[in-house]
């Protein structure tokens, strides 16, 4: 049975679907059965697939689909059965009660095995990030709930700058939960690579695909596959 693995913070702007995008194709270009959801409404990810059609990167990409539904949990059952990994990549201002948003991520939350939640390199970022920890150890206070594992990563980082091992250590204080080893650099090729239906591992800029295999193989390290 395969693993569901969700990148999911309520703040915009942190990075959830570039890195929901990156480890989805690191895992398969290791040679991982992957699918990627698409489950913010706003269809980032969708978005993206559309650019690589009829392109050389296409062939290179997981299989993608959209659900943004609050019966996600039924759907990401089922691709337990196909996939090795299923990534979700959930939209943001997450967290708030009595709407189809909430519901969506709280089927998401029960169904994940691993929960990943980027955060930038700043006080601000680590404050916003404070309403979805919240909501976190509520699920895990409740015994009869299915709980994923939570891991902070932070990305956006300034290369050679020790602002990073401040945020890892304010994070582990703070709420308790483990922040991945990896920091992910700040790189236009991102961007850039996004734009044009790729992945940063088609980029010649070694130092970045070097950063970005070493946080795909923390976290495959982490969910075990």
């Amino acid at each position: 049975m395969g693993i569901v693995v969700a990148f999911s913070n309520q703040k915009g702007g942190a990075g959830k679907t570039t890195l929901a995008i990156t480890l989805a194709c690191g895992l398969k270009q290791q040679g991982l059965n992957v699918c990627l959801i698409d489950a913010d409404p706003q269809g980032s990810v969708i978005n993206w697939a559309a650019r690589a059609e009829g392109t050389p990167y296409e062939s290179l990409l997981p299989d993608v689909e959209k659900n943004d539904t609050v019966l996600i949990a039924k759907s990401l059952q089922r691709s337990r059965q196909r996939y090795d990994v299923t990534i979700v990549d959930t939209g943001s201002n997450l967290g708030f009660a009595g709407d189809n948003i909430q519901k969506l991520l709280m089927g998401i939350l029960r169904e994940a095995d691993f929960v990943f939640v980027p955060v930038g390199p700043s006080p601000l970022d680590i404050d916003a990030s404070a309403d979805f920890v919240d909501l976190l150890k509520d699920l895990w206070g409740r015994r009869a709930e299915r709980l994923p594992q939570a891991h902070f990563v932070v990305n956006g980082v300034r290369k050679g700058t020790n602002l990073s091992r401040e945020i890892k250590e304010t994070l582990q204080i703070s709420f308790e939960v483990p922040v991945l080893d990896t920091e992910i650099q700040t790189r236009e090729i991102y961007k850039s690579s996004l734009l044009h239906g790729a992945s940063v591992f088609q980029t010649k800029e070694q130092d970045v695909t070097d950063n970005a295999t070493h946080f795909v193989n923390e976290v495959r390290k982490i969910i075990g596959v």
